[in-house]
């Protein structure tokens, strides 16, 4: 039971590791591409999930025991698979830098202006390396905890924004059609809800009471995707697309606006604690993931050399942040694309194994 986590855990997992990569990085990229359709494109998330969710079902279920680096070796070889794993590291260490960068930089722009970045990285990541010597339990404890109070955070600007929303700034619906919404659907499925599947480093047998995952990923997701709409919908309602293009971060502005019995009037501050609580827990998981594959989490000093490397190179990889919104749009993208291809591959593997031990059994 020690390095078992809850199933309640996981879940909070998946929602926090979906979102945090939305808010900040995605909102800005989907609005320039959809503009007042952005809202459709989440929409259709709703079902184009569906064989992501199918995907990672399938590869989860393969071989409870061991985690997702020893499954490749296993349908690859051990050749292809070190050179598949490998490819999955070096993603997945792309992906923090990116998440660190976005995080520090906005925290630079907008509070901390004379501090210098390597400062407020540094600190960031020492509590990262802390958590992940803690271990996996306690990351994911923490997921939970985090969670809970990022709702209960939510409450508040949601319903008091929700007042003072302009809902013609919706329209025109559909105006160049259906083709920019579904292409940027596709997006958001490849750079934010694929993120689920760095949780099949956690074998499922590590999950407690584990009958029902499924139904806990899929609400994972939905939930998900209900706040990712929620957040679209608030931001173009209370800027317009025009205002809200202005800005890197248009979701922090918008919060800028609530101002609740003339008495609550810093909302925007709770954007700045769910953001630093989804960061931190989303850097801590991506940096367990790397450690387990690289030596399944046993030297404690890779811990600290990874996050430290992730730490450099979010200082060194990016001069701007129109250089990273580039990034992130045309080379993070196919990253996360080869990635997806990789588990789709996996699956039918997995798919064909399947049958071919069952005509075994059957002849």
């Amino acid at each position: 039971m020690q390095n078992k986590i809850k199933i309640i855990e996981l879940w909070s997992l998946i929602i926090t590791i979906i979102l945090s990569s939305f808010i900040g990085t995605s909102v800005n990229i989907i609005l320039s591409k959809c503009k007042t359709d952005a809202w459709i494109a989440i929409l259709l998330c709703f079902i184009l999930f569906i064989p992501s969710f199918l995907i990672f079902k399938n590869i989860f279920n393969y071989k409870e025991d061991i985690p997702i680096n020893k499954k490749i070796e296993l349908l690859f070889g051990k050749k292809i698979g070190a050179i598949i794993n490998t490819f999955l590291i070096l993603a997945s260490f792309i992906n923090a830098t990116c998440y660190l960068y976005s995080f520090t930089n906005f925290i630079k722009e907008e509070y901390l202006s004379n501090t210098p970045l390597f400062i407020i990285t540094i600190s960031f990541i020492i509590l990262v390396i802390y958590a992940n010597l803690k271990g996996i339990k306690t990351i994911a404890r923490l997921s939970f905890i985090l969670l809970i109070f990022n709702f209960i955070l939510l409450i508040i600007p949601i319903f008091n924004v929700s007042s003072i929303n302009e809902f013609n700034n919706l329209k025109p619906i559909l105006e160049s059609g259906l083709n920019k919404p579904f292409i940027t659907s596709l997006k958001i499925i490849i750079i934010n809800i694929n993120n689920i599947f760095m949780l099949t480093i956690i074998p499922k047998s590590k999950i407690i009471n584990n009958q029902k995952i499924n139904k806990y990923i899929l609400s994972g997701i939905i939930i998900s995707l209900i706040f990712m709409t929620l957040i679209i919908i608030i931001t173009i309602t209370s800027l317009g697309v025009n205002l809200a293009l202005i800005y890197q971060y248009p979701e922090y502005i918008v919060l800028k606006k609530v101002n609740l019995f003339n008495f609550f009037n810093r909302a925007e501050n709770i954007l700045i604690i769910e953001w630093i609580n989804g960061s931190f827990i989303s850097l801590c998981f991506i940096v367990y993931f790397i450690t387990n594959i690289v030596d399944n989490g046993k030297n404690k000093y890779i811990i600290s050399i990874i996050s430290l490397l992730i730490l450099l190179a979010s200082l060194w990889m990016f001069k701007n942040i129109t250089e990273f919104n580039y990034f992130i749009e045309n080379k993070l993208i196919i990253i996360k694309a080869i990635t997806f291809l990789i588990f789709i591959i996996m699956s039918i593997l997995i798919v064909l194994k399947t049958k071919k031990k069952i005509f075994k059994n059957i002849s």
